[in-house]
């Protein structure tokens, strides 16, 4: 794994260029973890690429979701909410239809 070089600004993590003079960088490399992945101390994340596209890992080395793989998910996840509910629906329908049929009211129960 080849080390990259990387600017590091000593004023804050959070600084913009207008705020920090350029005597306060500090030139460093940042050497990849056996996975190839880099890790920056500012964003106390990983850096690395993922199915060919530049992603942020944790610092467990696994890739953090993008707000569109979350709303992709959520949007899954309430479909399936979805058809459980409705098929429990159905299956209170059977069991009310069955009891009416041996002569009891589901509703009394």
């Amino acid at each position: 794994n080849t080390p990259f070089s990387a600017l590091t600004c000593l004023n804050s993590p959070l600084c913009v260029d207008s705020t920090c003079s350029p005597k306060r960088y500090q030139m460093g490399s940042i050497e990849p973890n056996p996975q190839g992945l880099l890790w920056s101390q500012q964003l106390s994340l990983y850096l690395g690429v993922h199915d060919n596209q530049l992603r942020y890992f944790n610092a467990e080395g696994q890739v953090i979701p993008t707000p569109e793989e979350i709303a992709q998910w959520e949007a899954e996840h309430a479909e399936q909410e979805r058809q459980r509910a409705e098929q429990e629906k159905q299956r209170a329908e059977r069991l009310a239809a069955k009891l009416r049929e041996l002569g009891v009211d589901p509703d009394t129960i």
